[in-house]
């Protein structure tokens, strides 16, 4: 399959970041951009159309902002998929790591939801894409 060529615009200081990374991994932007890409898409593709399907959300948090609160009314407000889920604490951060089973529709929502909050870092990973 043939390249598209299109320009983007990001903060300078992540496009310093790009820029050294590709240096220390010998290899160019846009080979990093469009992995970075096929990980987006991998990750929330599967939202385009309603199905079951199962998963592993990830939510790191530093502690005592107030997010220890918010993930708990997570998990009550989304018993109905989480099926699982564990407490970890790595440094002065928590891992909160859940699986998932059910809707892909109720799944974006609690995706959505968590990532509302811009103190916690979220990735979701649909089982069906680990490879």
């Amino acid at each position: 399959m043939g390249k598209k060529r299109f320009g983007i615009s990001i903060d300078e200081g992540l496009a310093d970041k790009l820029d050294k990374l590709s240096k220390a991994l010998s290899t160019d932007r846009s080979a990093i951009v469009e992995d970075a890409i096929r990980g987006v898409i991998a990750e929330h593709s599967h939202y385009l159309y309603e199905h079951e399907c199962k998963g592993i959300m990830i939510l790191v948090y530093s502690e005592g902002k107030g997010c220890s609160f918010f993930v708990r009314q997570l998990i009550e407000d989304f018993k109905d998929i989480i099926q699982f889920s564990s407490h970890y604490h790595t440094g002065n951060n928590c891992t909160e790591v859940f699986f998932i089973a059910g809707n892909s529709l109720r799944i974006r929502d609690l995706h959505s939801e968590a990532k509302k909050r811009k103190d916690i870092s979220v990735r979701y990973l649909p089982i069906s894409e680990i490879r």
